[in-house]
């Protein structure tokens, strides 16, 4: 994912910045990152997350349409996630892999127990396995790491979650309101159709970024 490569891409510059002590330096990267690489890279979720339904339609047939209604959950855990890509590898820049090892492996049963209790115990299926690995995505990646990270960079938690995760699933509702309104319009049941609302909402949605600017 875009994300993924962003945070390649900047993990050795973050590392010679810790080497030199300049922990503002690094915040201030992990959130122009982000800003950018976040929101560029959400489009295809929720476009997916909105149209699934009719991209499975065309992808795959009609029969696998049930399957369509997993994406706005799957989605939620994506877009979350997404936002703690470059966070996640500051632990590793600073040498403190134990406890992020060790909620990751908390995490990991976590998941399972509650997988199985969604589709064991309240019979949920597919949507209870998906169920809970967004609700351990959420608790392990919109909680664990903004806290933590915020408390290695020495920035204020609520400051860190305010740039890291809302203004760059913020910067995504114009182009969510825009797609909505093309679902509501079902302009996307063709082929031609769907192919215009991915375009139409992929040049809002850089117009968006452009003119209004999400790097502050």
């Amino acid at each position: 994912t875009l994300t993924s490569l962003a945070s390649n891409a900047v993990s050795a510059p973050l590392a010679v910045l810790y080497g030199q002590g300049q922990l503002k330096r690094i915040a201030q990267a992990i959130y122009r990152a982000n800003h950018i690489a976040v929101p560029i890279g959400a489009f295809f979720i929720i476009f997916m997350m909105l149209f699934g339904e009719e991209f499975i339609d065309f992808y795959a047939g009609s029969e696998y349409r049930e399957y369509a209604s997993l994406f706005p959950l799957i989605g939620m855990g994506f877009l979350v996630s997404a936002t703690q890509n470059l966070p996640s590898r500051i632990p590793a820049v600073f040498g403190k892999v134990g406890l992020p090892a060790a909620v990751t492996i908390s995490c990991a049963l976590l998941n399972v127990v509650l997988s199985l209790v969604f589709v064991c115990w309240f019979e949920w299926g597919l949507m209870g396995v998906a169920g809970g690995t967004v609700a351990v995505q959420l608790l392990y990646r919109a909680t664990f790491f903004p806290v933590f990270v915020a408390h290695l960079l020495e920035e204020p938690v609520s400051l860190f979650f305010w740039r890291t995760v809302i203004i760059p699933l913020a910067a995504c509702l114009p182009v969510a309101g825009v797609l909505s309104v093309l679902k509501l319009l079902q302009l996307g049941e063709s082929t031609i159709g769907l192919l215009f609302c991915g375009v139409s909402g992929g040049v809002v949605h850089l117009l968006f970024i452009l003119g209004v600017g999400v790097d502050s």
